[in-house]
């Protein structure tokens, strides 16, 4: 199984009118690439990410309510994905953070699937962008 980040952004409301969610912070927005090589299916799910510090190991887990504002005005819903040797998908995902964590070298805390292994992932060159 692979993970991979291929871009960041930030904004500190999401939704429509139907439903429109206010950050508390930020609402920091990382797509993320999975493809699985195992000989089986993994089931892959927003909740299986986490946004880290890397100066502080400060971990931060994702925005129910930011997802689903999201999800819903983006046609991103991809929970509980069931991936299948082989194939590769991406997904966006959202975390409620403060708004000083954007300027600061960060990571994102993967598994691929329930019970993967963790894999810290650095943003690299990525930086957050204001949507």
């Amino acid at each position: 199984m692979a993970l991979w980040i291929s871009g960041a952004k930030f904004t500190n409301g999401l939704g429509d009118n139907f439903y429109y969610k206010k950050a508390r912070g930020e609402f920091a927005i990382v797509s993320v690439g999975v493809k699985n090589y195992q000989q089986d299916a993994i089931t892959v799910d927003k909740s299986c990410f986490k946004l880290v510090d890397m100066e502080t190991g400060t971990q931060y887990s994702p925005s129910a309510e930011g997802q689903l504002a999201f999800d819903m005005s983006y046609d991103n819903s991809s929970t509980l994905i069931q991936l299948n040797p082989g194939l590769k998908m991406s997904m966006w995902v959202v975390f409620d953070v403060p708004e000083s964590l954007l300027n600061r070298k960060m990571g994102l805390l993967g598994r691929g699937g329930f019970t993967g292994r963790d894999v810290l992932m650095d943003f690299g060159e990525i930086k957050f962008k204001r949507m």
